[in-house]
């Protein structure tokens, strides 16, 4: 009974992608999978960290699926984010979010 972020759908309207690149986490994620932006908010950079996304989402673990776990969204996430790698099978790569007093959320 977890609020999951992710899925498909064949079509996203423009305010649902706005939202999402509204945060920076997920915009540069988005980014990273090859999305297309509309054009009117590929200029606006979001405010904030994708800590602070991490945080205000309370979002305590990530799953990258194949195609991204071998591919720049695997990296940024290593790179980027307090994580722990927990599994990794069948392309499928799942981590923890390190949570520490400052982190606590």
């Amino acid at each position: 009974e977890k609020k999951l972020i992710g899925g498909f759908i064949s079509r996203v309207p423009d305010s649902k992608i706005q939202a999402l690149a509204a945060r920076p986490l997920l915009r540069k994620i988005l980014e990273l999978q090859g999305t297309n932006l509309p054009p009117d908010i590929i200029h606006d950079q979001p405010g904030g960290t994708p800590i602070d996304d991490l945080a205000a989402l309370q979002v305590r673990y990530i799953i990258i699926h194949a195609p991204f776990s071998r591919a720049p969204v695997r990296d940024y996430v290593e790179a980027t984010l307090p994580v722990e790698k927990i599994s990794e099978e069948n392309g499928v790569v799942a981590y923890r979010i390190k949570v520490d007093a400052q982190t606590a959320w």
